[in-house]
């Protein structure tokens, strides 16, 4: 099987199985019918996959992996350190709010739990390592900062989500681009007030 086809199948096994999540318990579908659903055998399906909750731990990590890449390819080379850097924070949160957004099915699984119990924290603890190599933080000698740094990236990454699940649950109310601003400036201690300007069509956010 081709990288493409198989890519492509694997998009129609999580969308299948994220479908009949949204009709039933995790504990009540069969592999086969998720197979079915998305024109997969079942011989392919465990060529990829130990079993239906295997595939639901790599739904998740998948979706991981997605937003370290997606960080990694809007990240400024000096580094997320410095106001000046505003824009570029803004742009990989809100990267990430469009293909939450997009794959508004999957998260709204990982979200309500229907996936993983934990399921926002198990994504935000696939992140952590990536996340490390890939913007080459030091190993520490002292084993207990290296745990803070882990900690510190991995409730970072769960605000990140928990703002995506409101937005998600709000039916998107604001452009990815505002809600990344307002994600951007609360993290980094920048925001000193908000003004909300609504209007029959449309919400505004200001800060002040």
């Amino acid at each position: 099987m081709s990288k493409n086809r198989k890519r492509h199948s694997q998009k129609a096994i999580k969308e299948a199985f994220c479908s009949l999540l949204c009709e039933k318990p995790i504990d009540k579908i069969f592999v086969k019918e998720i197979c079915e659903q998305a024109d997969y055998s079942t011989m392919a399906f465990y060529a990829s996959y130990e079993d239906k909750y295997d595939l639901a731990r790599k739904i998740v990590v998948d979706e991981a992996l997605l937003y370290v890449a997606g960080s990694v390819e809007t990240a400024d080379p000096s580094g997320y350190f410095g106001k000046e850097l505003t824009p570029t924070l803004v742009k990989t949160a809100a990267s990430f709010f469009n293909h939450v957004k997009a794959d508004r099915q999957i998260y709204e699984c990982i979200f309500s739990n229907r996936l993983l119990d934990n399921g926002i924290t198990y994504f935000a603890h696939a992140c952590v390592e990536p996340l490390r190599t890939s913007f080459k933080f030091e190993e520490n000698k002292d084993q207990s900062l290296n745990e803070y740094t882990n900690f510190f990236i991995e409730q970072t990454i769960t605000t990140l989500l928990n703002a995506a699940k409101y937005w998600l649950e709000s039916d998107f109310n604001l452009s990815a681009e505002a809600l990344a601003e307002l994600y951007v400036k609360f993290k980094t201690g920048w925001l000193d007030s908000i003004k909300l300007n609504d209007s029959e069509d449309s919400v505004t956010i200001s800060f002040v």
